[in-house]
């Protein structure tokens, strides 16, 4: 049971990062879209590897629609770190599982 829970998180993160990396987005759709999988892959509950860096994400994209989402450089890279640090520990994760 929990091996499929680590695993559905893992294929929602990586969905993140793709969504991160589409080159068919604006910056605004591409971390809004990234901070809804975000969502989707803890709506069960958070783990304890991932509170960090999901409560940066949750930080920076609250409450701001794809419209209203306007973040700087610094954010941006804030933001971009968080969610490939979050992927990366969900690779170990679901590796180990």
């Amino acid at each position: 049971m929990e091996v499929d829970i680590i695993r559905a998180q893992h294929a929602a993160l990586r969905e993140a990062v793709g969504a991160l990396l589409s080159l068919s987005a604006t910056p605004a759709q591409r971390v809004a879209r990234a901070a809804a999988a975000t969502e989707r892959a803890f709506a069960s509950g958070l783990p304890v590897w991932a509170e960090h860096e999901v409560a940066t994400i949750r930080a920076l994209t609250r409450g701001a629609s794809e419209a209203a989402l306007a973040l700087d450089a610094r954010q941006l890279a804030e933001l971009t770190a968080a969610f490939l640090d979050l992927y990366t520990v969900a690779c170990r994760e679901y590796w180990t599982a």
